[in-house]
């Protein structure tokens, strides 16, 4: 999962401290199979992403499972005012291992909104 999902480092390798806290807060991945799988508010419903008047800023890694430019895409179609930034050399984690790249856009996203 961390492999796949996290960094792209091997979970065994990562040091005692960070698999501790990831192991304490695993529970949260399943906990949000409600909204994110069974789309609980109905945000996917026919209507729904479209009636979303505020300007969209969505960031993915250019090394991301390939899931996330499916979704990403599917997101752009629908929504009215939406950016993407894909940055180079990230993955899904791209907020946090390229922050440096993400805060700029983000800030100049909430600029302009």
């Amino acid at each position: 999962f961390h492999a796949h999902w996290g960094s792209g480092d091997r979970f065994a390798d990562l040091p005692e401290r960070m698999r501790d806290y990831i192991l304490d807060r695993i529970h949260l991945i399943v906990a949000q199979n409600a909204v994110l799988l069974d789309d609980a508010a109905g945000i996917l419903r026919v209507g729904g992403l479209e009636a979303i008047t505020a300007p969209v800023l969505l960031v993915d890694g250019a090394s991301s499972p390939p899931i996330i430019e499916a979704v990403q895409t599917a997101l752009t179609a629908r929504l009215r005012h939406v950016q993407r930034l894909t940055v180079p050399g990230a993955a899904h984690m791209v907020s946090i291992t390229h922050a440096a790249a993400v805060a700029p856009a983000v800030q100049a996203h909430l600029g302009a909104c």
